[in-house]
């Protein structure tokens, strides 16, 4: 009798630490204790991998001394109905300053105005400036940071003990996270003194391997170590942690202080905030909806959906069938499929898996979008989105974008210019890609490729939500899908 009062008093402690947070998770602290790099490789693998990137870079006194700015926004695609087009910028370029602003990789600065902008030629390795006039620019953006660049430039932090560990560790802190975290451990054996830029890649590289708590221990430190200037802690890398651990206040005012770097209307994240901090304190601390989620029974939707757009309803048999269907959507049209269930469900898990088998890019960014769309009780303030492809029917709630170069868009709900948060090697684009949405009591966590790219709130108002599949510019196929509604076990 004792043991099975031990066990049951053991099952009921396990329940309520998976339904509720010990803090409050908008809550940015300083760590209390130090996260520690980790050799994640051993001796003759490293070596082998390590090799390789220090090849690729090749000559690093040449690097040191080339051009190539460790920071910017990347062109991906120079539009034909743009200024870019016109002032002859080119696929690689990359703008560096908007007048005396440097800029990082987030946003494209608004150009009501005149402005100057700052070109690096990726062909003839040199800047130029340009003016730029009020109006669309015409370009297709990703982030440019590179952060061994900035090591090999500052002469305080070098030394031929350990200038190898820390540049393989900046250099593949996306790529091959376990690769940068024991480079940057192998650093600090070798007496690195540990600072911002390792602090700012390792929590890049915590993130990427699903570390949540560690990343954010760590960009803290970094963000501390930097409060007015950015100098080699990337704004748009904080951003990411942010947006990944439900940091919105934070994120709010990052853009704020970083308005020409990031983001010229970071309203969205105050709203979010303002969702959040409008709640009990109960409702607050709740858990994150994937740790709900396991402990929940999952009741599969698909059977009992219906399509809201056209196209949605003829698919839906095969979709059910799950034997995968193939989309083909022309550049600079898209696809909208929206699955709503016959009775209301708001605390649902969506799971797509698809391979973009052609891009067809246009003046929108061909992509894949998942997430959900408010179907019941949406409040009259609700705005319609999304602002990219002009007035639709729906109300978006939380979504992410696959674009077809592989980054990543995330879209918050509100009709306002999506972030963009993350890239992927050339090697990986041929691969299927997964996107999860898992929405519970009030939040929603939006993983790609098993890796959380947002945790956020969503309005409890909302009764019901449809799952959404939007294809933009490409033919995609779409291997699985997987539509739940979560329910809690009695």
């Amino acid at each position: 009798m004792r043991s099975l009062m031990a066990w049951l008093s053991l099952s009921l402690l396990l329940t309520v630490c998976a339904t509720a947070a010990e803090v409050d998770p908008i809550v940015w602290s300083k760590p209390e204790q130090t996260v520690e790099f980790r050799e994640r490789l051993a001796g003759e693998e490293y070596q082998t991998r390590s090799r390789v990137i220090l090849n690729e870079l090749g000559d690093l006194k040449s690097l040191e001394q080339s051009p190539l700015p460790d920071h910017g926004i990347r062109v991906v695609r120079v539009n034909g109905d743009g200024q870019a087009a016109t002032l002859k910028m080119q696929d690689g370029d990359i703008l560096t300053k908007v007048d005396q602003f440097e800029l990082w990789g987030g946003a494209i600065p608004n150009l009501q105005a005149r402005r100057k902008v700052t070109v690096f030629d990726s062909i003839n390795k040199r800047s130029r400036t340009v003016n730029a006039e009020p109006g669309r620019f015409g370009i297709n953006i990703a982030a440019h940071w590179r952060p061994e660049l900035a090591y090999l430039r500052s002469k305080e932090r070098r030394d031929a003990k350990w200038d190898d560990f820390v540049i393989v560790g900046c250099r593949c802190i996306d790529s091959d996270p376990d690769l940068a975290e024991t480079a940057w451990s192998k650093a600090l054996k070798a007496g690195y003194k540990r600072d911002e830029l390792a602090n700012i890649c390792g929590a890049v590289v915590a993130l990427n391997q699903g570390r949540h708590d560690e990343a954010v221990s760590l960009a803290w430190l970094a963000r501390d170590a930097e409060p007015k200037q950015a100098v080699v802690v990337s704004p748009i890398a904080l951003l990411r942690v942010a947006l990944a651990n439900y940091k919105m206040v934070d994120a709010f005012e990052l853009c704020q202080r970083f308005p020409q770097q990031l983001a010229d209307e970071p309203r969205q994240f105050r709203m979010l905030a303002d969702i959040h901090l409008a709640r009990t304190e109960s409702e607050r601390k709740v858990a994150a909806p994937s740790r709900l989620a396991a402990d929940r029974y999952r009741d599969d939707l698909l059977p009992r959906c219906y399509g809201r757009t056209p196209g949605s309803s003829g698919l839906l048999p095969k979709l059910r069938e799950r034997n995968g269907v193939t989309v083909s959507v022309r550049s600079d049209a898209f696809l909208s499929l929206e699955f709503a269930p016959a009775e209301p469900a708001r605390d649902v898990e969506l799971s797509v898996t698809f391979q973009t088998l052609q891009a067809t890019p246009g003046r929108y960014d061909s992509s894949v979008q998942v997430g959900f769309t408010a179907t019941g009780n949406a409040e009259d303030g609700d705005e319609e989105a999304d602002s990219d492809f002009g007035q639709t029917n729906f109300l978006l709630d939380v979504a992410a974008r696959s674009l077809y170069d592989r980054g990543i868009l995330l879209d918050f709900g509100f009709p306002v210019s999506p972030t963009r948060v993350d890239g992927a090697a050339p090697a990986e684009q041929t691969r299927p890609r997964t996107i999860r949405v898992v929405r519970v009591a009030g939040q929603a966590e939006v993983f790609v490729d098993n890796r959380r790219v947002l945790y956020q709130p969503v309005p409890s108002t909302r009764t019901s939500v449809a799952a959404l599949v939007r294809i933009v510019g490409q033919r995609t196929k779409l291997e699985a899908i997987e539509f739940h509604e979560l329910l809690e076990r009695k």
